[in-house]
């Protein structure tokens, strides 16, 4: 444990970086010949994060997945 004095301390900045990472993350995209939502998964395991945004197909839902997982 460290502690400091505001005597000490001209500028200071804290992250807290305890989130839980991803299992794995959801991606979904439009498919236009069944006219639904469709799935896309990168990883495995909880929890999942899920990407608001919709792709325009299934390579681009795919490669933000997996973008995702890794940035996490």
């Amino acid at each position: 444990m460290l502690t400091l004095t505001p005597k000490e301390v001209s500028r200071w900045r804290y992250r807290n970086s305890t989130r839980e990472k991803a299992g794995s993350v959801v991606a979904v995209y439009q498919d236009l010949g069944q006219g639904k939502p469709v799935e896309c998964t990168a990883g495995e395991g909880e929890p999942v994060q899920r990407i608001k945004r919709r792709f325009p197909n299934q390579a681009a839902a795919q490669k933000a997945a997996e973008a995702e997982l890794q940035r996490l």
